[in-house]
């Protein structure tokens, strides 16, 4: 973590943002891939339905940004961290194809090495749509709206 990140946390408005991270912050033992332990170090637990809060709100704007539409009440706004419904070969396979496609859209950049995106729009069922969200350039998701007539990307 840079010194700047750390002097945003003064920030008034931030300081429950800090309790809370630091709260979370404990130290564990880490372990080679092929399972030697090598000391501990520090970990912060992740708050994933945060996150996906976050991601899923950040999908409406963009959605919004790139199709002048809201998403509709009542349609679904999906994001996958590396979990997947059911973790069955069928969905993991279905997001496989998805993030192929995405790879082969342009990312945009928002402020150098923040937040990059891609997204495919479905032209057939004009509520669905599938986006790639990367964060610092490590931190990445896929997201997907579903509208309520439930068409497939």
């Amino acid at each position: 973590m840079s010194i700047q990140a750390i002097n945003k946390l003064k920030d008034p408005r931030k300081v429950g943002f800090a309790r809370e991270m630091l709260s979370s912050f404990s130290k564990r033992p880490r372990y080679t891939p092929s399972g030697l332990y090598v000391g501990h170090a520090g970990a912060l637990e992740i708050d994933v339905t945060r996150i996906e809060n976050v991601a899923s709100r950040v999908i409406r704007g963009l959605f919004f940004h790139h199709t002048n539409r809201r998403v509709a009440t009542g349609n679904q706004v999906s994001v996958f961290l590396g979990q997947f419904p059911g973790d069955t070969k069928e969905h993991i396979g279905a997001l496989n194809e998805v993030f192929a496609a995405l790879c082969t859209q342009p990312m945009r950049v928002i402020g150098e090495r923040v937040f990059r995106y891609s997204y495919l729009l479905d032209v057939e069922f004009p509520d669905n749509s599938a986006w790639w969200l990367s964060f610092y350039e490590h931190r990445n998701l896929i997201g997907v709206t579903l509208g309520a007539d439930n068409g497939v990307l």
